[in-house]
Order: C-alpha cells, then structure tokens, then sequence
C-alpha cells in the first residue's frame, strides 16, 4: 500500500472517531447534568477540540511526514460544532472563539476573490485559449506549486471558467485520440438544467422570507445559494463539453468537474458493456449521473493506483456511463490490442 493510500484511510478512521466525539458531546449535553457540570463541559469540548483531536491528526494521519496543518480541519470542525451545540449561558472561553467564525467568513471570501482575480488575469488567454483545461492547470501551478491544495483550487478555478467563461465553446481541445460524450446517457445534462431551474426560481423567495426573520442570515444563506447555483451551472457546462478520451497510452476519465483521471491502458485488463448500479464501495471508481446507472464496466489489474482530485488510491474497477457504450468499448479494445501489458491476458469479463 502506497503512502498516499494509507494517509487516506487513516485520515477517514481518524475523521470518523472525531465525528464519533462529537455525537457522544451531543447527546451528553442533551441529558440531565448536575448542578455545575454544564460550565466545565466547555473545558472538556476545549481539550477535546485544541488537544485530543489535532494531536491525533498530527501524530497518527501520516506519521512519517507530520505536519502541523493536519490539525486544521479538526479544530475548525470543533470550532464551529462548539459554537452550534453550547448553550449560550455555559460559554465564556467559547464567547470569544464564536467571534473567530468571521475570519473563517472573511478568509473564505478572500479565497474566492483571490481565485477571481487570477481568473480576469487569465481572461484574455482563456477566451482565445482552445485547451483551457491545461491553461487553467498550468497557471495554478505557476502560482502555487504542484501541491493537493492546487488541485482543489484548480477545481474552484474551473467552475468560475466554465460556469462564466465557456458559453462561446468553438473547438476546445482535450488530451486524447477519440473523445466520447457523456451528456445525453439517461437526460444527464437535461436533469441537471431542471435543478438549475427550480434552484434559481427558489433563491428570491427564500431570501425573502429568511430576511423577515434575520437579514444577515438571509444574506449568508443567500450568498451560499449563489454559489452553490455558480457550481451547478459550471457542472452543467463542463458535463456537456469534457468528453472521456482514449490515446495511445491513456484512458482520460472526466466527468463533469470532479472527474479527471488518468488511467494507463496497461493497467486495463478487460472492458464490457454492462447495466448496472453500484454503491460505492473499497476499489470501485465510479464515474456515472448521480443515481445513474453504468453502462461499461473496466477490469483492471490488482491494486491499479490511480491519482484523483483527493489523492492517490488503489481500485480494481471502473464502472462509467457514455452515451455510446459500444463505440467506446470498441476504440478501447482496440487499443488495448497495441498496449504491451507484462502478465495480463485479454479476457472477458462475466457478469453475475
């Protein structure tokens, strides 16, 4: 099991016991407490939050190569569960901690702006630019080394792209030989219009009717809908212009904006037509509309590492909805045919 692979599943055990503390702080405070013990409950969600968690983070999700911001998605976790779940009177400490939420609101803020401004830097370049993908990507990385945090940010740098910037698409150019749509499988791209709509007809409405009761929340949770309907629109955009891809060496998986691996033809070892819904499981890769039924299933070789926007991780298995399986599956096998793959032989796979 590779490094990157073991961080993952102790940062999932390690995520899962914090969220375990905090049903457990929850229900505690749901019960009759005696006299008193409601003002030191906030020290002990204090030592829970600024002690036990990040220490945990920090010693135990990858011990070879510690690091102090593995602590930072647990305290703020616990900063904002402790500000949710304390009762007003039992705060004195968490008084203060409460105001800290605003930082978090303006440090949030400031990202976004910050991704606007390299956005209108790249304006120019991305409304002439046919390969915006690996411009986006490369000035990302420009600005900020290849790290995981790029990776996110490059995600957020797409969305603002496609949901602002791609509604005069000519002939963008993507990585691959062959390309295959993935719009049309089921009314993807059709189902995701209807919740646009009903998201956009909703936003007034709700902003009118939380503002009667609090403006500032209305604002908030106003400010939100607009970013979750920016989010919806580039994933529309992006599920009818990014194709999966096959060359000579690579399977090219993107779907929507989430979805961008790339998986090596040799590590294939067989692909089908297949109909069949799969939950989420250890070793699946599954790239299908939510809810969505596959259409070709891809056997790979034992723990194939593939890389993701989360990491790297170990899968058997590809399950992914086109919109023509059988001209898919066909320019894959045919280039699987000229992939040399030491120990695999070609197969097909059943179905049970």
């Amino acid at each position: 099991m590779s490094a990157g692979v073991g961080a993952n599943r102790r940062t999932a055990w390690l995520a899962g016991f914090v969220a375990v503390s905090m049903a457990a702080n929850y229900l505690a405070l749901r019960m009759p407490l005696p006299p008193g013990a409601l003002q030191q409950f906030e020290l002990l969600l204090l030592v829970q939050v600024f002690v036990l968690w990040p220490l945990l983070f920090f010693l135990l999700r990858n011990p070879q190569n510690r690091k102090a911001r593995s602590a930072i998605l647990p305290v703020a976790a616990g900063m904002l569960f402790g500000s949710l779940v304390l009762p007003a009177e039992s705060k004195h400490v968490w008084h203060y901690i409460d105001q800290l939420r605003w930082v978090v609101v303006l440090g949030f803020g400031a990202g976004e702006l910050w991704v606007m401004l390299i956005l209108f830097r790249s304006l120019g370049k991305l409304r002439s630019s046919t390969t915006p993908d690996t411009d986006i990507a490369e000035a990302m990385r420009g600005a900020l080394g290849d790290k995981a945090g790029t990776r996110l940010l490059t995600v957020e740098l797409l969305m603002w792209f496609y949901a602002l910037l791609s509604w005069r698409a000519k002939d963008y150019r993507y990585a691959g030989r062959e390309h295959f749509s993935i719009h049309r499988h089921e009314g993807n791209a059709s189902n995701q219009v209807g919740f646009l709509v009903v998201l956009g007809v909703e936003i007034p409405f709700v902003h009118f009717f939380v503002w009667l009761w609090s403006p500032t929340a209305a604002l908030v949770l106003t400010g939100l809908s607009l970013y979750g309907f920016a989010w919806m629109l580039g994933e529309y955009r992006a599920t009818l212009l990014r194709p999966v891809s096959v060359d000579e060496q690579d399977l090219h998986l993107r779907y929507g904006l989430l979805g961008d691996e790339r998986v090596p033809l040799s590590a294939i070892d067989a692909v089908e037509r297949c109909a069949i819904r799969l939950r989420r499981r250890r070793g699946l890769l599954r790239r299908t509309p939510a809810g969505g039924t596959a259409n070709v299933r891809i056997a790979l070789r034992p723990m194939t590492q593939i890389a993701g926007l989360f990491g790297t991780k170990d899968y058997d298995t590809i399950v992914l909805a086109v919109d023509d399986p059988a001209r898919f599956i066909d320019a894959l096998r045919a280039r699987l045919e000229h992939v040399a793959r030491p120990g695999v032989c070609m197969h097909e796979l059943k179905i049970d």
